[in-house]
């Protein structure tokens, strides 16, 4: 595939320039900006020079389908870090009544709608019974389009508390232990445990921490001696304090998390995985699906939540985005990062190479360079100008392959 003459968005944070992009099977094999030679990555990735092909032979050669990107703009495959392709937004313990063969049906429809916005690689944080385990090898298999994902298996939980309906329900940390034993027995690539209350479970308070300092540690702990990273749902409170304490891999959500917090996080590294799209991103389409409940607590999280992330990024937490319960609207998130403060490009970063760093593949997908997997969308507009760009995408690619 050539795609020549296009506006290149990098996905790194570089200002944007013009060049033809060529593929080869699964890679971007070259990229020759405007006035010659190769573009390749130096110290630090941010940066680009341009430097001789190496031999691959002329830009063209090979016969590959050539695209006149003329006006156009790349940029690459999307990154959703966050989200539960078996879940919509509206009343969550009902949808998870439905059965499991229900459930993974409409996963997989979501699956194709979020490919086909841009989404190529997502980390999804918890479905019912393992569900996840079932539509990860259909896509790698090829049986169904969709972004190539990693997944948590059933998230754990307390009995009763947040997420009960979708998660493992344990009380003790030898329980916890064995919860996450089962989940790492089925390959996952994240461990998910859910140590604060929600937004969408009526029983349940996202300001009530959920598991015992002793709990979170034996999940961290168990995780942690087999290599698999730890991502918790928390909002604020003593919850994070002890995810923190036990040395966890990234916070999902934290709507209430303090300024101290969010210092301790970007001093040790620690993730923020931010999905304020359904929260701040007004819509009428939907809300006749939230219970009333529902619509009270969301309002009083709304108005903590754009704080804490000014205060996010002032204080320097690496962040990433997800759509949580939302399916092909990741440009709601990078709009939200936006009102924060986030530049544009920051914001695209975000929802690209960041995620791809979170996840562990930031030597695979995220950014448009030479040698990465040809994963980029291109676009008629200008999404440095305009959010709703990313609306008309013109091709989605997927390791080399249009979706």
């Amino acid at each position: 595939m050539i795609i020549k003459d296009v506006t290149v968005i990098d996905g790194a944070g570089r200002q944007p320039f013009v060049a033809t992009v060529t593929t080869s099977g699964e890679r971007i094999a070259a990229i020759r900006p405007h006035g010659g030679g190769d573009c390749r990555p130096v110290e630090g990735g941010r940066d680009r020079e341009p430097v001789d092909s190496g031999g691959r032979g002329p830009i063209g050669d090979g016969g590959g389908e050539s695209i006149d990107g003329r006006g156009r703009f790349l940029v690459p495959g999307l990154v959703d870090a966050h989200n539960h392709l078996g879940l919509e937004l509206g009343d969550e313990e009902a949808q998870m009544l439905e059965s499991d063969a229900l459930v993974a049906l409409r996963a997989a429809h979501r699956a194709r709608r979020n490919l086909s916005t841009g989404i190529t690689t997502m980390r999804t944080m918890g479905e019912k019974n393992g569900v996840d385990y079932a539509y990860r090898r259909a896509i790698e298999e090829g049986d169904i389009p969709g972004p190539r994902v990693q997944v948590s298996g059933p998230a754990i939980v307390r009995t009763g508390g947040h997420g009960y309906y979708l998660g493992c329900q344990v009380d003790g940390p030898v329980e916890v232990r064995r919860a996450v034993r089962r989940n790492l027995s089925q390959g996952v690539e994240w461990i998910k445990m859910i140590v604060t209350g929600g937004g969408s479970t009526k029983s349940s308070s996202p300001s009530v921490t959920e598991f015992t300092a002793e709990e979170v540690q034996a999940g961290i702990d168990e995780a942690s001696a087999h290599g698999v990273p730890v991502a918790v749902h928390a909002h604020g409170g003593k919850g994070v304090d002890f995810s923190l304490e036990a040395g966890v891999t990234s916070i999902e959500h934290g709507f209430f998390l303090s300024r101290a917090q969010l210092e301790r996080m970007a001093g040790s590294g620690v993730w923020l995985v931010s999905t304020l799209g359904f929260l701040l991103i007004e819509r009428a389409a939907g809300e006749e699906k939230r219970p009333a409940w529902y619509l009270e607590r969301l309002a009083r999280m709304k108005e903590s939540a754009l704080a804490m992330t000014i205060a996010a990024r002032e204080t320097g937490v690496k962040i990433a985005v997800g759509q949580d319960c939302e399916h092909g609207r990741l440009a709601d998130e990078m709009r939200c990062l936006e009102m924060a403060g986030f530049s544009r490009l920051e914001a695209i970063a975000a929802a690209t190479s960041r995620g791809a760093l979170l996840m562990g593949l930031d030597g695979e997908v995220g950014i448009i360079e030479v040698g990465k997997r040809a994963d980029f969308v291109l676009l008629k507009d200008n999404p440095l100008e305009d959010w709703s760009a990313f609306e008309g995408a013109v091709t989605v690619v997927k390791g080399g392959q249009r979706c």
